[in-house]
């Protein structure tokens, strides 16, 4: 099984929209106090990717086997809190890979894409939010050198 990874273009983001919003509203079923059914319309996340596209800061990049996009990660580069060692901060989200491709090594070569990326960019320090929910997501990103440091709290008032 041969993987390709190359950046989201436009005429992507008919096939990874669903995907995304799958992501979105397994999110909202999670989280119900965070998220708004109208925050996973087809609109917002059309314009959300959209935005990555032209963002410089921003990469979005897809996993191919044989043409098919089967996963998707999003890589975003920003100024790191001054208390920070680094200036400079990459913020790993939106990893996805459709069910019937997990387990095969694709959501690792995402990472290692966005590894690849920030290096370029100059960034040495990586953050990923991951929900509580999410297990397979942390063990995976585990597996892959990332700690786990520090949790979110929410309340709703």
């Amino acid at each position: 099984m041969q993987i390709t990874i190359r950046g989201l273009e436009q005429k992507d983001i008919v096939t990874v929209l669903p995907m995304i919003q799958k992501m979105f509203l397994e999110h909202d079923l999670a989280e119900p106090d965070l998220f708004s059914p109208n925050s996973i319309s087809t609109e917002k996340i059309q314009k959300y990717l959209e935005e990555a596209i032209t963002d410089k800061d921003c990469k979005v990049f897809v996993a191919l086997i044989d043409q098919e996009i089967v996963g998707t990660i999003r890589a975003t580069i920003k100024d790191a809190p001054s208390f920070y060692k680094d200036n400079k901060l990459g913020y790993t989200d939106d990893l996805v890979v459709k069910e019937e491709h997990r387990r095969n090594g694709i959501g690792g070569e995402l990472i290692n894409k966005t590894i690849e990326y920030y290096k370029s960019k100059g960034v040495s320090l990586i953050e990923s939010k991951i929900y509580e929910f999410n297990k397979p997501s942390q063990a995976l990103s585990e597996k892959n050198g990332f700690k786990k440091t520090f949790s979110y709290f929410y309340k709703r008032i």
